[in-house]
Formats: C-alpha cells, structure tokens, sequence
C-alpha cells in the first residue's frame, strides 16, 4: 500500500516571505557596500565597528529567511 505524500503548503504568506527575501537582498547589498566603503576611507576602529554591526544585522536576516523557507526559485 502506498501513500500518497502530503503536499506542502507554507504557513507564512507569500507576502510576508517575498517582502523578508527582498529585505534581506537589499540589506545584503548594501552592508557588503558600507563595510567595504568604511574601511577604504575611515580608520579601522570604525570600520572593524561597521563590519560587526553588519555582520550581526545580515545574520539575523539570513536566520529569518532560513525559518520562514524562503528560496528564490525563477521558475515558479
């Protein structure tokens, strides 16, 4: 006898997620730029400061988009 398999079906709105996806990309970008900016023209006190800062924001941000199944998938 076999079963059939339950298909998936996300909790979380496709709103919610596409608006974390985005949130996520664009803070990306703009943290790898203002961590590379930063160290070019200020001292290295403030730049060791500002790639933490981001760090600690992008891990977050990764973590939330890991636990609400957010993927990017072109062909869907």
């Amino acid at each position: 006898m076999t079963t059939d398999p339950v298909p998936y079906e996300p909790k979380v709105s496709p709103s919610i997620r596409t608006a974390v996806y985005f949130a996520a990309l664009i803070f990306g970008t703009v943290g790898i730029l203002a961590t590379g900016i930063v160290r070019i023209w200020y001292s290295s006190e403030l730049g060791t400061s500002v790639e933490n800062t981001v760090s600690v924001i992008n891990n977050a941000l990764l973590f939330l988009t890991g636990a609400l199944g957010v993927a990017y998938r072109p062909t869907k």
